[in-house]
């Protein structure tokens, strides 16, 4: 008997409007496709979380696709590339057959800084995506470069709104991720 929680939801019939659509609708499904391509859960996480932010970068052109066919489509391509990429990054590290020689190998000092920085990436991008749909989309167009003048003109409201909005969401992530000014000039 087939019930409605067997098998992926059903995408709607137009495009999804907003990222955290797609990511919600999407998130079992494309870890699913990395495991199978990676075998371990924490590489299809790794490259489940890449493609979620590749697709945050490209959303602009994503969101103009005319169905989630096709944005699930692009997002499941975006996962199958970096679960390769995972792979890639495997066979291009040497193996060590002999045991003296695998325990004289030094972790590098940044090694530990990269593993905060990665995790502060995750928790950062997780609470953007709790933002107000506008403020995430001013958030995310300013994280990708954009000035406030350009996000005004793409998004059609004033260049004081997008610096009210930038406010609020630095209030917001200032609050959730006590972290996030340490190391800028005050």
């Amino acid at each position: 008997m087939n019930t409605a929680s067997e098998g992926p939801p059903t995408p709607p019939e137009g495009p999804y409007e907003d990222i955290e659509a797609l990511v919600r609708a999407t998130y079992e499904e494309c870890h699913r496709v990395a495991f199978r391509i990676l075998g371990r859960n924490v590489d299809a996480e790794d490259a489940t979380q890449n493609a979620y932010v590749r697709l945050m970068l490209k959303w602009l052109r994503v969101s103009t696709f005319e169905t989630a066919r096709r944005q699930r489509a692009y997002l499941f391509k975006v996962v199958t590339n970096e679960a390769l990429q995972i792979i890639r990054a495997r066979d291009r590290r040497p193996e060590y057959d002999d045991a003296d020689m695998a325990e004289k190998l030094q972790v590098p000092d940044y090694a530990v800084e990269q593993v905060q920085a990665r995790e502060g990436l995750r928790l950062a991008s997780q609470a953007i995506y709790k933002l107000p749909a506008t403020c995430r989309r001013v958030m995310v167009l300013y994280t990708a470069g954009y000035e406030y003048g350009e996000i005004a003109g793409m998004l059609g409201i004033h260049v004081s709104t997008v610096r009210s909005h930038m406010s609020n969401a630095r209030e917001y992530l200032k609050g959730v991720l006590p972290d996030i000014g340490e190391g800028e000039g005050e």
